[in-house]
């Protein structure tokens, strides 16, 4: 069986389904950190049943930024 895999984008009126799997990078994780435009759903899909994926480069990017 293959898993279904949402790719996030904030500003997007998709809709993901509780429990898919989604892929999000460092700009993402930031919103939860830093009060920026679309922080709110950021914060909001760190609330949710979904499984978290990120690339291999994820780490280096958040540290980057700070």
């Amino acid at each position: 069986m293959q898993e279904k895999l949402s790719v996030i984008v904030l500003n997007s009126s998709a809709r993901i389904e509780n429990g898919e799997s989604v892929c999000f990078n460092a700009s993402i994780a930031i919103k939860w950190f830093v009060p920026e435009i679309h922080s709110d759903a950021a914060r909001r899909l760190l609330a949710s049943d979904h499984t978290f994926l990120v690339p291999d480069f994820f780490l280096p990017e958040v540290v980057n930024i700070f």
